[in-house]
């Protein structure tokens, strides 16, 4: 990049606060800032000053970007002008780039090291590009020298006895300005003869000069490249005109990228007498437009991803929001349920209390009793749930036989049992089942799991209850015989707005139990998981650890060793929290 710690800067955006920001930081960095808020104003500075470069935003009122910077490709076309857009959108940058952008960058600008590393590219870019175009007007010059001084060599070298000093003098300037060149150069003659070499050649070849004029191209060069520089030397000759290539050399200096120009000598007649090569090192041009390349793809790159990275969190938001509606109306169904039952019933008492029996009454309170255990279940669950996604559950860890959960369970569930006729089995383990965990809480996940098998189990089925171990943990499973899970769903049912496709009719369940156990499972520092039975129905498991670490707070502590009562603590905990 240029060395001029003042270089202007021309920003054309609308918005003010945006350009106040860019503005701010730019001047930090010593570049000197001009301002336009819109596309005619900027053209009208631009006519009056030249700035360095140029930032112009892709939307705003009147010119647009776009339209501004064919303007500006029109007046200067080589001032490097910079594409803003808060659209974010690739056919943005494509269209700002055939309309003659050189760079393009998405705002807000987050990190504006990222605005000045763009700027310092493209300001190298154009330097890289002034130099490059002095630098070939300079060859050029060089190289019609060159040749101007070359005829007149041959011409000279024509007539020996009278120009023999002269010819001294002109061999003499045009070494000097094939040394000063900076291009390796070398002339042969028809023959394809080395005639003349500068040092720069002979650094290339990796030769001494004796070893190189007089000797032939396949003598020099190892043959694949003898034959490649022979092909083009006789094709110059036969076309009679110069061509130019870009290879990449291994050469005695290295790989490099050598621009060759090969281009016909003749002498004072116009006769033919030979060719020169003209190699120059663009090793550092090309690797500059590799970089470019690379840059403009890693960008291409980086907005598809992040374009994918939006779908995929756009499809992840859909799908919880209509999970999230499902619940709602299952839940809103469940809970209108009971809460229907609980006010027909009251309301048919209370229309009927002078001409019903007692016995009927009676009738109408225990369905308003059954119908109010159902809504307090229901209540009770979206707390249960609340309390445990919030860490605010309580829980009395007990070393105690797994087993004897289980047979509560069963002994609570035998009424159900009896009704469809299924069967459950269990067999007591032989080894010891032991481990600490709440009874409340792993006796309401056996619950959970024996309910909805039972429930989804057919008449005269078998629900079995296996107790595993293994080296770290007790295992218990529910092995059902009913409809079984799809594949695809066996760990989304556990979320929490999640039912299977094969129970979710609209007529059962909030979906709350296996959210509410998975919560209580992995709190006990344990895995639950479902499986299909291959004989049939459903398989479901958890895991509990046998040496269960429990890491309680100063004030659970407190409380258990009867130092403080938890009035007293609540009130302490109010205060900390400003309440």
């Amino acid at each position: 990049m240029l060395n001029n710690p003042r270089l202007k800067i021309l920003i054309i955006d609308d918005d003010i606060l945006f350009t106040d920001g860019i503005a701010i930081y730019l001047e930090d960095q010593g570049y000197e800032i001009f301002r336009a808020d819109s596309g005619e104003t900027g053209l009208k500075l631009l006519e009056k000053d030249r700035p360095d470069l140029i930032l112009v935003d892709l939307i705003m009122p009147g010119l647009n970007g776009l339209q501004v910077l064919e303007e500006i490709n029109e007046q200067t076309p080589d001032i490097p002008t910079v594409m803003i857009s808060a659209t974010g959108v690739i056919q943005d940058a494509l269209d700002a780039m055939r309309k003659g952008a050189w760079d393009f960058i998405t705002k807000p600008i987050l990190d504006l090291e990222v605005l000045e590393h763009t700027i310092h590219k493209v300001l190298d870019r154009a330097e890289l590009i002034r130099k490059n175009r002095d630098y070939q007007a300079h060859l050029e010059t060089r190289t019609a020298e060159l040749r101007a001084v070359n005829l007149q060599l041959l011409r000279e070298v024509s007539d020996r006895k009278r120009a023999e000093k002269r010819i001294r003098q002109s061999e003499k300037k045009y070494r000097l300005l094939m040394e000063n060149s900076g291009s390796a150069i070398a002339f042969l003659d028809r023959e394809g003869r080395f005639v003349l070499v500068n040092t720069r050649m002979r650094d290339t070849l990796g030769l001494e000069m004796d070893r190189i004029i007089g000797q032939t191209i396949h003598s020099v060069l190892p043959e694949a490249a003898a034959r490649k520089y022979m092909d083009r030397f006789q094709a110059v000759l036969r076309q009679k005109q110069s061509v130019s290539f870009d290879d990449l050399e291994q050469t005695a200096l290295g790989l490099q990228w050598i621009h060759q120009n090969v281009q016909l000598v003749r002498d004072i007649d116009n006769e033919i007498i030979g060719i020169q090569f003209i190699g120059t090192d663009i090793t550092r041009r090309k690797e500059l437009e590799e970089q470019l390349v690379q840059t403009n793809d890693q960008l291409e790159e980086k907005v598809k991803q992040r374009t994918l990275e939006l779908y995929q969190a756009k499809l992840l938001a859909d799908s919880a929001n209509m999970a999230k509606s499902e619940f709602l109306a299952n839940m809103s169904h469940e809970l209108r349920t009971p809460l229907h039952g609980i006010l027909s019933f009251a309301r048919l008492g209370i229309d009927r209390i002078d001409h019903i029996s007692r016995e009927k009454i009676l009738d109408f309170l225990q369905e308003i009793h059954a119908s109010g255990e159902r809504l307090l279940s229901l209540i009770n669950n979206l707390l249960d749930l609340s309390l445990l996604e919030s860490g605010k559950t309580r829980y009395k860890f007990i070393d105690q036989p797994l087993s004897g959960l289980v047979e509560e369970a069963m002994t609570a569930l035998a009424g159900r049992c009896r009704e469809k006729s299924i069967r459950l089995d269990f067999e007591k383990p032989r080894f010891d089942d032991r481990a600490a965990f709440d009874t409340t809480r792993i006796l309401q996940v056996i619950n959970h799991l024996l309910s909805n098998a039972l429930k989804y189990s057919p008449a005269e089925s078998r629900i079995q209850i296996r107790i595993d171990e293994n080296d770290q943990n007790l295992i218990l499973s529910v092995i059902d015989q009913a409809i079984g899970i799809p594949e695809a769903e066996l760990t989304d049912i556990f979320d929490k707005f999640s039912q299977s496709s094969q129970t979710n009719d609209g007529t059962g369940g909030t979906g709350l139990g296996l959210p509410i156990s998975r919560q209580i499972i992995l709190d006990h520092q344990g895995q639950i998981w479902a499986e299909n039975n291959p004989s049939g129905g459903a398989i479901f498991s958890f895991s509990l650890p046998k040496q269960h670490t429990v890491k309680k707070k100063l004030g659970e502590i407190l409380l258990e060793e009867n130092v403080i009562s938890e009035g007293t603590l609540y009130q302490m905990l109010r205060k900390q929290a400003g309440q």
